[in-house]
């Protein structure tokens, strides 16, 4: 399942490309083994009573977890609503002086 495996793509960038903490720290911090992290990181199932101590450990929201969006897809959205609104109140103006 599709949803299922996003986590471990997430879990890999953060833990082993971006090196926000290591598999020993977060291992420590959520109280389980290292060997439950190395399955996480493979696509093994978590727990749904850890993936909200997770995020927290990893300062990420649940969909950021399971890779519905991230913060970068949040702040371009919230960027283009915003020029979409000012482009429309530029057009309402331009046509009501014209009419």
């Amino acid at each position: 399942m599709k949803i299922l495996s996003n986590y471990s793509k997430v879990l890999n960038k953060i833990i082993k490309e971006e090196k926000v903490i290591t598999q020993a720290d977060l291992a420590n911090q959520m109280n389980v083994s290292s060997v439950a992290i190395n399955k996480w990181l493979k696509g093994g199932a978590i727990s749904v009573d850890k993936i909200p101590k997770l995020c927290s450990i990893l300062n990420i929201t649940p969909n950021e977890l399971f890779g519905f969006y991230t913060s970068e897809d949040r702040i371009f959205a919230d960027k283009l609503y915003y020029h979409l609104k000012l482009i429309l109140y530029y057009y309402l103006i331009y046509f009501e002086y014209w009419l």
